[in-house]
This record gives structure tokens, sequence and C-alpha cells, in this order.
């Protein structure tokens, strides 16, 4: 009886012991810890859009007390925030900008996930991304979880009194410091889902926050939603070459695209070997 007892009890034991070896191993594969996961999920999404890692594959981060992530390139410094509270900076020449990511709940600290890019995961229905590009251009991506997640994301920019953020006609933005001069543009935005399916999304803006607004919230759409705003800093200065003509102070290769400021807005031209080539109106101004 004692041996019948024994065996029973030991097979209890062995029950209870294999349902929670059973148990630590589900939860060994499932609690990988939660920014890991999120990470992962991120990178995911970025990767499945065509090229967009690329972008950043060639540079060199580097991080310190303070940030997530360091990058120099041939015309800008990019300084990526540990704290996802703090402005991004980006330096090209003589100008600096201070961008404010859209704010999230209880963000955790910037992470590297791939090449020049930092990932910000939070209690938010979004996640904050910002991609240093070899180019010296940066994108500032953001990765909508469900439909739950706002329909706008707002970037505050910090600029000297008289600076300010205005809209172009073909759905991109341009940054003007205190003398009006085009410090930074931001291509028209895009929008898309899990499927690659294009995702209704525009600017707006108060002339100090450029706002991004994404309708993901309709039948059809499959999360995550990635929506990406693409900051390409001016490195060049003006100079007035007469004729009331204004060009960049840089040499520019042949065949190199620039942004010229026509009398419809800005369009853009090449150069070949004998000069620029016309794709707009009339020249007021170009840039790299």
């Amino acid at each position: 009886m004692r041996l019948e007892k024994g065996i029973i009890y030991l097979g209890i034991i062995g029950i209870v012991v294999s349902q929670f070896s059973v148990f630590s191993y589900v939860n060994a594969v499932d609690n990988i810890p939660i920014q890991n996961k999120e990470n992962s999920e991120i990178k995911s999404a970025l990767q499945g859009i065509n090229g967009l890692l690329s972008e950043s594959s060639q540079v060199n981060l580097k991080s310190d007390n303070d940030s997530a992530g360091i990058v120099k390139t041939k015309n800008t410094i990019v300084d990526i925030p540990k704290d996802a509270d703090e402005p991004v900076n980006v330096k090209a020449g003589n100008t600096s900008i201070n961008i404010t990511l859209p704010e999230l709940e209880g963000a955790k600290e910037g992470k590297v996930i791939a090449k020049g890019v930092v990932a910000y995961t939070s209690e938010s229905d979004f996640s904050n991304i910002v991609q240093a590009n070899n180019d010296g251009s940066v994108r500032m991506t953001t990765i909508i979880d469900n439909p739950n997640a706002p329909m706008e994301y707002e970037y505050k920019v910090e600029l000297e009194e008289g600076g300010k953020i205005e809209l172009q006609s073909d759905g991109s933005a341009i940054v003007y410091n205190n003398k009006q001069e085009p410090i930074s543009i931001i291509a028209k935005p895009w929008a898309k889902d899990a499927e690659g399916k294009e995702v209704k999304t525009w600017f707006s803006t108060d002339g100090l926050t450029l706002i991004q607004h994404v309708e993901h919230n309709v039948p059809g759409i499959v999360y995550p939603v990635v929506a990406d705003p693409w900051w390409k800093p001016f490195v060049t200065a003006f100079k007035w070459i007469g004729g009331g003509v204004k060009v960049i102070a840089k040499k520019v290769l042949p065949w190199a695209p620039v942004l010229c400021l026509t009398g419809g807005g800005w369009a853009w031209y090449r150069s070949d070997a004998q000069g620029w080539v016309r794709v707009g109106d009339a020249v007021a101004g170009c840039l790299l």
C-alpha cells in the first residue's frame, strides 16, 4: 500500500513538474523581453518597404551617454537621443535643426535595430523610428499597430523667431530660417499597410509643427501601417549671381539633380556639361 501511495505521489509530482517545465518552456519562448519582441516586429515592418533599410546601410553609427546614435556623413551630423522626449538634432553646415518626435506614452529608451536606425517602443499604439541615411537625409518613420492609434502625428521643429514651415503644392513642405532661406525640405509623405497598399496621408502645419495625417482607420487596412516623413537638410549656402537669380554656392557635377525655386513653386532641375537643363519655369533659386 505504501508502495502504491509512493507511486501515486511520484506520479502527481511528475505531472506537476512536467506541467511546470512546459509552462517554463512556453514562457521562455513567449516572454522574450517585450522591447526585444517589439523591436524585432518594427524591423520586420521596415523590411517590408522595399529598399528602405538599404538607405542607411553604409553609415557608421556611434553612441554615448545621451545619444542612442550619432551619424556623421559628408554633409550632415544626425544626433538621435536615447530619451524619446528629447529632440533629434540635424546639423548641416552652419544650420542646426531640432525636431521632436510624436509623443509616446511610457516610451522606452531608443535602441539601435539596424544600421543607422533607432526605434522607440512604448505603451502607445504606435512606435517612432529615426533613420539616418547614407546621403545625410533623415527618415522619421511611424509604425502604426492597430485602429486605436492616432490619425495625426506631430513633429515640432525648433526655429528662431521668423522661421517657419510652409506646405508646397505637391504635398511636400519646406522649413525656412529667420532669413527666409530654406534649410530643409520634407518630401511628400507616404504610408503603406502590411500588404503594401497605399494609405491616405498628408501634411498640415501651424508654421512650427509639421503634422502628418494618416487615414488608417478604414476598412481593408492590414496592420502594421508604416508612415514616413523624410527630412532632407540643405547643406549649401545661397549667393546672388545677378539677374535676380539665386543659386547654390557650390559646384554641381554634370547630371546632378538639384531643387530649384520656380515661379510656380519648387521643381527639380538637373545640370549637364553646358549648364542647367530646365524642367520647369524660370529659375529663381536652386539647392542640392
